[in-house]
């Protein structure tokens, strides 16, 4: 699970050079919140690709509020 979480990560500061620009990104509907569905069609756009399990994985691992 490391790994996938590495290479989201890098996937992500690719396209975004703050973590505020990469949150707003996500946060599709500016409620200041991610949703897993956001989750997925910024991974989409992203072009993340991993398995439906995957995406759950890092999810939750990044949702711990």
């Amino acid at each position: 699970m490391k790994r996938t979480i590495e290479l989201t990560w890098i996937r992500i500061q690719e396209r975004f050079s703050t973590f505020s620009a990469a949150f707003r990104f996500f946060d599709k509907n500016q409620c200041g919140k991610v949703t897993f569905d956001m989750f997925l069609m910024s991974c989409d756009a992203l072009k993340v690709k991993l398995s439906s399990k995957d995406l759950h994985l890092v999810f939750k691992f990044l949702d711990r509020g």
